[in-house]
């Protein structure tokens, strides 16, 4: 004997439902107007989602390039000529060569104030360091429990940005 209850759909309306036990226990009926395929069982739930390989280090660390350039570019507007990533197990490293200063910077370097280029650059990046967090916990699928920023203005310029991976 089949026991039915009635359940309010989400537009109030009752329904009329079957015991969860009582529709497992049932085996499926065949649809009507269905052509069955030949051969064709129930897949297995192992075969539906096969596990997804770990990216390979190579793999993250040009995704981390592209993505803290994207950043890089949006934030300041320039490009460096080159952008390097190292993942070294706990630890990313990402090298940002060739910074192409603004003209306010340039103004302030030549008039002997680089340290204050450096300064508003170094606290810039840790004003934004959310969006560079982001990107390395997306390449690398592990949390970043810590950032570092460090600009040189002076030539060679560059900067570097350290990430400190969760263990």
């Amino acid at each position: 004997m089949r026991r039915s209850r009635r359940v309010p759909d989400n537009k109030g309306r009752q329904l009329l439902a079957q015991g969860a036990d009582e529709r497992l226990a049932t085996p499926p009926q065949p649809i009507e107007g269905a052509v069955p395929v030949e051969g064709s069982e129930p897949a297995d739930p192992s075969e539906l989602d096969p596990p997804t390989p770990s990216p390979s280090v190579e793999a993250m660390e040009a995704e981390i390039c592209r993505e803290v350039l994207a950043i890089h570019i949006e934030s300041y507007s320039r490009a460096p000529a080159n952008v390097l990533a190292y993942v070294l197990g706990d630890l990313v490293v990402v090298l940002l060569d060739g910074l192409e200063l603004h003209p306010s910077e340039e103004f302030l370097i030549t008039e002997g104030h680089p340290e204050t280029v450096t300064a508003v650059r170094n606290q810039f990046q840790q004003a934004i360091s959310a969006s560079f967090k982001s990107a390395v916990e997306r390449a690398t699928g592990r949390r970043v429990v810590a950032f570092t920023s460090q600009q040189h203005v002076s030539e060679p310029r560059f900067a570097v940005e350290v990430f400190r991976l969760e263990a």
